[in-house]
């Protein structure tokens, strides 16, 4: 009877061990729950910080786009009035004198407007380049984002099961424990 009695004093013993421990363990993932959800939070924050600089990039996406489109629009103009400036320069070459003096200060605008012409051309290579390479890191960035948030949420969710698990076992040591002091008594 003694000899029953220390092996069910040793069981109660093992028992509070085992219910100390899970609770120490249960602690320990209630504390890793709440790190990952405040880090759920922040990854939250960012991805909606990206979203508005997103935006304003498409909104500065649109603005430019206007702007090309104003600027090939007036290129048109411009490459039609040098069309009819060069015309009009075959026809002051047939002219003699005064008008061959004309027809050299016409071409020297023609000149300019071409390298103005090449100059618009080039800046807007180098915007549109320019573009395209912040849209593709706001899109890596946001992307990469993305799937630290994700990886967040599966780490947040298997530590979620843990903890339920291990209630579960708490919960039934802490059944089988008093079970076991209602029969020592």
């Amino acid at each position: 009877m003694r000899d029953s009695l220390v092996v069910k004093n040793r069981m109660l013993d093992d028992q509070n061990e085992t219910i100390a421990s899970l609770k120490r363990a249960k602690q320990r993932l209630e504390e890793e729950v709440a790190q990952l959800e405040k880090r759920e939070e922040e990854l939250s924050y960012q991805v909606d910080d990206m979203e508005v600089a997103k935006r304003k990039m498409d909104k500065e996406h649109q603005e430019l786009q206007d702007q090309l489109d104003e600027l090939k629009h007036e290129l048109g103009k411009a490459r039609e009035k040098l069309e009819d400036e060069r015309s009009h320069a075959r026809k002051i070459k047939d002219d003699v004198g005064t008008r061959e003096e004309k027809n050299r200060a016409l071409r020297e605008k023609l000149e300019q407007k071409e390298q103005m012409v090449e100059f618009v051309e080039r800046e807007l290579r180098k915007i549109k380049s320019a573009q395209k390479e912040s849209e593709a890191r706001l899109i890596s960035k946001h992307e990469d984002l993305k799937l630290s948030l994700e990886s967040s949420k599966n780490e947040l969710t298997a530590n979620k099961v843990q903890l339920r698990t291990s209630n579960r076992l708490l919960k039934l040591a802490h059944e089988e424990c008093t079970k076991l002091q209602k029969q020592n008594q």
